[in-house]
């Protein structure tokens, strides 16, 4: 159906709160994809509503997905705050989130990928409209891995412990060990920012595989096709699982295309930063 506005959507009620309409309607052109994606969609959506419930106010509910909400009838988005989502701030610098890795992880390669995913998170908070919260987001993807080096076996479960003696606050632990889901601990992504990070840490790896077979050596000039092309091949950086990559991509409620799109983009924004570390 459409709003007042003319914007396409669907009208709910919460039982057993009030009386009171909302309308959500589609971002991203979700109204264009077929019905049973839409099917899909919608009972997600109403888990997020029904398990977000007690935060509602008098005109807005506050659910966790890049959606905004809307009472009936208004025609204007809703900002973070309307929605009762709280701005994620660092409590943490990122000096001091640097040597705090560095402590744990003396390896190249994991320090290399530490600041791959910075860098990567934080084109994602920049282009996903929350660059009120970049710090917040490179943080966690500088610091999500910090306890893989030392405590393979404890990944994500040996963390808190580390972040917390480091100054780290329960949000930003929270989102790091939101990676881990259904691999190694049973913290789930929430946030859009969690479900870009579990979408994207092995993805930066594999793109950074493929880019390192071509003569460049570099994202600059790797497209698409050839990520897709090494994504099909179970044998190359098969420690890259792509089960992960796309459950992550389902979370986001994107198109496994448009995810590495994206991540392609976002490693081109930062590569100076990692290749010279």
């Amino acid at each position: 159906m459409k709003s007042k506005s003319g914007q396409r959507g669907i009208l709910f009620q919460i039982e057993g709160w009030n009386s009171q309409e909302y309308f959500v309607y589609f971002k991203d052109q979700l109204g264009q994809r077929p019905a049973e994606r839409r099917s899909r969609f919608f009972q997600r959506f109403a888990y997020s509503i029904s398990a977000s419930a007690k935060n509602v106010n008098q005109q807005t509910v506050n659910i966790r997905t890049k959606f905004f909400l809307q009472s009936r009838g208004f025609g204007s988005k809703m900002g973070k705050k309307e929605r009762g989502d709280h701005m994620r701030s660092c409590d943490i610098s990122r000096e001091d989130a640097l040597r705090l890795l560095q402590q744990f992880n003396k390896e190249h390669f994991h320090l290399q990928h530490a600041l791959t995913v910075e860098g990567v998170m934080r084109y994602y908070a920049e282009t996903l409209g929350y660059g009120d919260e970049a710090d917040f987001w490179a943080t966690v993807g500088l610091l999500h891995e910090i306890d893989f080096e030392l405590y393979p076996e404890q990944h994500c479960q040996k963390a808190p412990e580390l972040l917390r003696a480091g100054g780290v606050g329960a949000d930003m632990i929270h989102a790091i060990c939101s990676h881990g889901y259904g691999i190694c601990c049973d913290i789930a992504p929430e946030h859009e920012m969690e479900k870009v990070l579990y979408a994207v840490d092995e993805l930066t790896g594999l793109i950074g595989a493929v880019a390192l077979m071509r003569p460049s050596k570099s994202v600059q000039d790797l497209e698409l096709k050839s990520v897709k092309k090494k994504f099909k091949s179970a044998g190359f950086a098969a420690g890259c699982s792509r089960e992960v990559i796309r459950r992550g991509a389902e979370m986001l409620g994107w198109e496994l295309d448009d995810l590495i799109s994206r991540t392609i983009l976002a490693m081109r924004s930062c590569e100076d930063a990692y290749e010279q570390f």
